[in-house]
């Protein structure tokens, strides 16, 4: 971040099956020193206000994810293999 400029975070898409919550959560925790730094910004359908046109808002955050995460589990089992 030279000459006085910030660049912008990279956005990133999480997708999992509600049942995963609890995972979801924990990925969280694992981000949120990234989110804290302002190096990424985390997305999922939890932050979808109540009477919102869900189908648009998750479509306009996928378009303008950087990078998407579409199973939960398997991520959290590439960082734990032995909690298979």
């Amino acid at each position: 971040m030279g000459g006085g400029m910030m660049e912008k975070s990279i956005s990133v898409f999480i997708s999992y099956a509600h049942e995963d919550e609890d995972l979801r959560k924990e990925l969280d925790k694992h981000l949120s020193q990234l989110k804290w730094q302002n190096l990424i910004d985390v997305w999922h359908d939890r932050d979808i206000g109540a009477g919102t046109e869900w189908e648009q808002v998750i479509s306009a955050h996928l378009n303008t994810a950087h990078g998407t995460t579409s199973s939960e589990k398997c991520l959290y089992h590439s960082y734990y293999p032995s909690s298979r």
